[in-house]
């Protein structure tokens, strides 16, 4: 009996071992707090699609006072979730940032304003008063003025929307997935509001996408990592789809604050479903109309300079698709 249980630990040794091997680490941080915008990520996690890749993940919330850009320099995080308006500027000031994989096709930006203001059309913001968070969403709207030359008071606004509410600003910077919900909840009718999403007017630049350091692009086992890394969570999001109750309480466990209000996630994650990539084979490619859209929109405002050269790869995208067949 002491012989057959020793060579069965000499089978199962060398198997745990490469399964701890195996297992390399890598850290996300998230755009904003953690919220269903998100939930594809934490689905991966949860359900170990990411283990399932010989990842030990570890996802971080962001927030308005932190800098993704410089916890990427530093090594404290090798992805983060970003706008492409501000890696593109980023990448224009010196950081090499590239663009791994697309995860939002759509936008889900938009401005909200008050009709008893005049404010019918995007003419109309000419000479308002327009806030927003200016974390990045304040190109999308200095652009669009430039671009139809319109002239507005652009002021930092609160993360919550009473000015709106209120009668402080005109316009307030929303996403359909949650200030919207908020202006409802806080006694607004959708029909005192007009909301420019942007899209029907060739507007919209595209948000959350996954950004790594060029450096770690030309590493060739880190390169493997976010191959895998973007396999599983394309993984995540179809499961997402598939299982929104259950992503949404994946999400709800993994709020480190507990003040989520379950509804409110629930109608957030019905519109970020629609932010992806409506073929499901197709969730997380970059689309090259809709990226050169962007860039389009920032150089016309005079906000981006010039073209950019070698900002995203589409190439870590297919070879994850790959893993996945």
């Amino acid at each position: 009996m002491g012989k057959i249980t020793f060579f069965i630990s000499l089978l199962l040794f060398p198997l745990l071992s490469s399964a701890e091997i195996a297992h390399e680490q890598l850290v996300l941080q998230l755009r904003w707090v953690t919220q269903t915008q998100f939930a594809g990520y934490y689905v991966a996690l949860d359900k170990g699609f990411y283990e399932k890749q010989g990842l030990d993940v570890t996802i971080l919330s962001g927030g308005p006072n932190l800098s993704s850009s410089e916890n990427l320099r530093s090594g404290a995080i090798d992805l983060s979730i970003e706008w492409m308006a501000d890696a593109l500027i980023l990448q224009q000031e010196g950081e090499r940032l590239i663009n791994v994989a697309q995860i939002f096709h759509n936008a889900g930006y938009a401005l909200s304003c008050r009709k008893d203001r005049g404010i019918e059309q995007l003419s109309d913001l000419d000479g308002k008063r327009i806030g927003s968070w200016f974390v990045g969403d304040e190109l999308k709207i200095e652009s669009i003025l430039k671009k139809l030359k319109l002239s507005a008071e652009l002021y930092p606004q609160n993360f919550n929307v009473n000015d709106l509410i209120e009668g402080r600003a005109d316009c307030i910077a929303t996403m359909r997935y949650n200030e919207y919900w908020q202006l409802l909840a806080g006694g607004m009718d959708p029909s005192e509001l007009s909301i420019f999403d942007f899209k029907e007017a060739e507007l919209s630049t595209l948000e959350d996408g996954l950004y790594i350091l060029e450096s770690n692009l030309k590493d060739p086992q880190m390169r493997n990592r976010i191959v895998r890394f973007i396999a599983a969570t394309i993984e995540g999001w179809r499961y997402t789809l598939d299982h929104p109750q259950e992503a949404l309480e994946v999400v709800l466990d993994n709020d480190p604050t507990g003040v989520l209000d379950e509804e409110h996630q629930r109608r957030m994650l019905q519109i970020i479903t629609t932010l992806l990539h409506p073929n499901r084979d197709k969730i997380g490619l970059l689309d090259e109309q809709r990226y050169q859209q962007t860039v389009n929109l920032l150089r016309q405002s005079n906000i981006l300079k010039s073209a950019p050269l070698g900002f995203y790869t589409t190439e870590l995208w297919s070879e994850a698709i790959e893993l996945l067949r």
